[in-house]
């Protein structure tokens, strides 16, 4: 029976390191940490959790691009992505093993860094369509004057 399990292959489950969620939403902004996270719940076979994290978190995004939009222009712009980089960050780190235990684990292996990288990317257009759609709304109320 032992010879017989050596050669059972068991799946392994992909998961995004702490700093590959941090990366990804530094670059991609929070809807990359929303994939991210998501996609780590789903690796970690938990689905009532990776359901949870992409309501919760597309209504953040929904809510925080309608907020920032009427934020001053004297607003310092680079606090925001680093707040949501070490949300991000610090969740993931809470959450999920870290990138030494993910690479010395059997059950999961690490997510391509060059996938972090085009996630971020597309989430980053994706995002940037949400927030001039924002804008434009903004402005066909008067709310804004461009």
């Amino acid at each position: 029976m032992a010879f017989f399990l050596r050669f059972v292959r068991t799946e392994m489950r992909s998961l995004y390191s702490p700093g590959q969620v941090a990366a990804g939403t530094f670059l991609g902004g929070p809807l990359a940490a929303i994939y991210l996270l998501k996609k780590n719940f789903e690796g970690a076979d938990d689905q009532k959790k990776a359901k949870k994290i992409a309501s919760i978190g597309c209504l953040l995004v929904v809510l925080s691009t309608f907020v920032v939009v009427l934020l001053p222009e004297n607003f310092p712009g680079g606090i925001i992505p680093i707040l949501f980089t070490i949300a991000a960050y610090q969740y993931t780190k809470d959450n999920f093993p870290s990138k030494e235990d993910i690479q010395a684990s059997e059950t999961y292996q690490l997510q391509s860094g060059w996938g972090v990288f085009g996630i971020s990317i597309g989430m980053l257009v994706i995002h940037c369509a949400l927030i001039f759609f924002v804008v434009a709304l903004y402005d066909s109320f008067g709310l804004l004057n461009l």
